[in-house]
């Protein structure tokens, strides 16, 4: 019991004497004293910590993917109770997601601080998604309404050919 952090442990174990009183820690130091018991509880130990490995390489794995589905569907879920509101949230959300609406984070940094919103603190576009998104959720359709269409008049105009066209003989359609 050299290590620091096994004596840490041993000390918080300790610290549960409240929870469970005298008599139950008595009766785990009489029942570390058998051979059996040892051998069980050491496999607990190894199992524990083999699962919270193996755990934090897959969550580590799955988070950026699961978070993306899972708030998707959170969005769906909101479009059931309210059919406009859930339609432009998801909408804004897949915009997002493709990059067809605001497709740097500076943009959407700048977005939020020319419109009054929470700022995007994110280091990174898609990291600022979902924040940004939920910045949207307490607000009324009609004011939803609204920050899309100023979103969406922010989109990249097309940088081909029809669209310098667009630019110069102002052709806008």
């Amino acid at each position: 019991m050299n290590d620091n952090k096994e004596f840490e442990l041993l000390s918080d174990l300790a610290k549960l004497i409240r929870k469970y009183g005298p008599d139950t820690f008595e009766g785990l130091a009489h029942a570390l004293s058998k051979p059996d018991f040892i051998d069980s509880f050491t496999e607990v130990l190894r199992t524990a910590a083999k699962f919270d490995r193996n755990t934090r390489r897959t969550a580590v794995k799955r988070s950026s993917n699961y978070n993306r589905i899972d708030f998707r569907s959170s969005l769906e879920r909101i479009a059931m109770d309210e059919t406009e509101k859930g339609k432009l949230l998801i909408d804004l959300y897949d915009g997002l997601q493709s990059k067809t609406l605001l497709p740097t984070l500076k943009e959407m940094q700048n977005f939020a601080l020319d419109n009054g919103l929470p700022p995007v603190k994110a280091t990174s576009r898609a990291k600022a998604i979902v924040p940004f998104i939920k910045a949207f959720l307490p607000m009324p359709v009609q004011d939803l309404r609204e920050y899309v269409k100023r979103i969406q008049s922010n989109a990249p105009q097309e940088r081909g050919l029809e669209g310098w066209s667009d630019i110069i003989f102002g052709d806008k359609k």
